[in-house]
């Protein structure tokens, strides 16, 4: 798209307008330009440029001064039009560049050796933001935090798989209720829990935070 530019200023008068006969002479006119166009059986109109080569959607108006309104009005809303587009450009431009730094980021080393699969799921896990001592961060954030204060700890332990019976439902339940249950907790086994700073998190988390305690990254 050519960059708006309008001939309604060189004018002072309607009689001063170019008059257009033909398409070759439409093409001399520049995008927003005024022009007179000269109707069959006499009379003529002042039309605004449009974009079309053939003149399709140029404005007609009854005056010169109408024309040139309309000319500088369709100036401005391109202008406007412009500069929304290249802030839209600039922000996806933006992202683009912040998406490719942090598939570059592999996370101070951990990530190096992970598949893409695996990096995706892991900064997925890590990126989850949730409330922390009262604050919202990420998990990542939580354990660069604590491993740049010297405070980070890591934990596990394990754990029936099927809980154990509330107070409540162990007064409830008979004998048989007791024995199925404690039947479901047994062929269930246990699993782990992993733990930072208190806090319950997934297996990558942990073993992320333990990279950093291991590589004392952070200050871990």
């Amino acid at each position: 798209m050519s960059d708006p530019n309008t001939n309604s200023s060189e004018y002072s008068t309607g009689s001063d307008v170019p008059l257009v006969v033909s398409l070759d002479q439409l093409a001399d006119i520049p995008r927003f330009g005024v022009y007179r166009l000269a109707f069959q059986g006499g009379g003529e109109r002042f039309c605004v440029r449009g974009k079309n080569e053939r003149g399709i959607g140029d404005t007609v108006h009854p005056s010169f001064e109408d024309a040139e309104k309309q000319s500088l009005l369709e100036q401005r809303q391109y202008a406007d039009r412009q500069a929304r587009l290249a802030e839209q450009e600039a922000a996806a431009q933006r992202e683009q560049a912040e998406r490719e730094a942090e598939l570059a980021d592999d996370y101070d080393g951990f990530l190096a050796d992970m598949s893409p699969m695996q990096k995706g799921l892991a900064k997925k896990r890590l990126s989850k933001v949730l409330r922390f001592s009262g604050e919202v961060m990420s998990r990542k954030e939580m354990i660069d935090r604590a491993a740049e204060s010297g405070a980070l700890e890591t934990n596990t332990q394990e754990v029936p798989r099927v809980a154990p019976m509330s107070k409540r439902r162990i007064n409830r339940a008979d004998n048989r209720e007791h024995m199925e249950h404690e039947k479901r907790m047994k062929e269930a086994g246990t699993k782990t829990i992993y733990t930072v700073n208190g806090y319950e998190i997934p297996k990558i988390a942990y073993e992320y935070a333990q990279f950093l305690l291991k590589n004392k990254i952070k200050g871990a």
